[in-house]
């Protein structure tokens, strides 16, 4: 657009709104569209590809962490194997006159939740009952 017609837009548009005909004008050239600030993506994109390189040798790796669980998962099921044991040898720790035997037998449910406690009080008890197996 020529800068002839844009100053006859404006003179035309100052006229009617004098005249109560017009409020305002919203076109281009009455109202110029404001460019946005540009923003520098490259520079922001080699910051945060840094940082994830950064990241990327802090983070465990998928198979690391793969292995973390299946670790996890195998104790576990060692655990339940020896809560079963304890389960199942407190009723016969009171049969058991040494002070091992009573400390199996003490077991409370909240000290199943402690199975080396158990454990090595069932290693005493099985140490102490074994020599009396082999001499019946």
């Amino acid at each position: 657009m020529s800068n002839d017609t844009q100053k006859k837009h404006i003179k035309y548009v100052a006229d009617m709104i004098a005249a109560g005909l017009l409020a305002d004008c919203g076109c281009d050239i009455c109202q110029p569209k404001i460019e946005p600030p540009k923003i520098e993506f490259t520079a922001l994109e080699a910051q945060i590809k840094k940082r994830l390189a950064e990241l990327a040798g802090t983070l465990p790796s998928e198979a690391e962490i793969r292995q973390n669980i299946q670790t996890l998962d195998e104790q576990k099921r060692e655990w339940q194997k020896l809560l079963i044991v304890v389960d199942v040898a407190r009723p016969f720790a009171n049969r058991i006159e040494t002070q091992a035997g009573r400390v199996l037998a003490a077991l409370t449910e909240a000290d199943r939740m402690t199975p080396s406690f158990a454990l090595k009080a069932m290693r005493i008890v099985l140490d102490e009952i074994r020599p009396e197996v082999k001499q019946r």
